[in-house]
């Protein structure tokens, strides 16, 4: 990794509804990255006090801001944390998704730190059951070529680029608006 890297702030930003069966597996993931990001915020998009206190618990375990905001979905939770953020890139992970160990690592390797166009590194990712066993080690359509560098190639196919597998730009992603709050469903390919 450059020196450029070791230096670089990255914060992860987690959307919490009613999640206390997961989020414990998604922080210590996080917690055990290679590359260990500056700060870790979970957005509570109005749970159920019983779950938002089970958060806060685990707020001072493992050392994590949680923010309130009333029931609005997922985009405007991953909107509200990434403008909360004090670092240059973000990683969005979902609730009861995790990351490997090196997720944050690998997806810094390939961010071109010095195109200020560049706005995101996006990887692969594993699929498992909830016991955590992996029942597929691909997600993106393998027919494609990736990286995916062409807007047409990236609309008329799949994009397979899902939030938990990408590394953001933070000030591109505010310069877009963030996710689209009035989609529930393909606000990531919208991003």
């Amino acid at each position: 990794m450059s020196d450029l890297n070791k230096s670089t702030t990255v914060s992860v930003v987690i959307a919490f509804h009613n999640g206390s069966r997961w989020i414990e597996r998604a922080l210590e993931s996080v917690l055990t990255q290679t590359y260990s990001p500056t700060e870790v915020i979970v957005v509570d998009d109005g749970s159920e006090k019983s779950e938002s206190d089970f958060l806060r618990m685990l707020s001072e375990r493992f050392k994590f801001r949680v923010l309130q905001q009333a029931n609005a979905g997922q985009s405007v939770a991953r909107n509200n944390g990434v403008a909360n953020a004090n670092s240059e890139l973000v990683c969005l992970l979902d609730q009861d998704d995790y990351f490997l160990p090196r997720h944050i690592e690998i997806l810094l390797e390939h961010f071109d730190l010095k195109d200020p166009r560049f706005g995101f590194s996006y990887g692969d990712l594993w699929r498992s059951n909830e016991s955590g066993e992996i029942i597929a080690h691909t997600c993106v359509n393998v027919d494609v070529q990736h990286p995916l560098m062409d807007i047409k190639i990236l609309l008329r196919n799949n994009m397979n680029i899902l939030p938990s597998a990408t590394l953001i730009g933070r000030k591109a992603f505010l310069e877009v608006g963030g996710f689209d709050p009035e989609l529930r469903g393909y606000e990531d390919d919208d991003l």
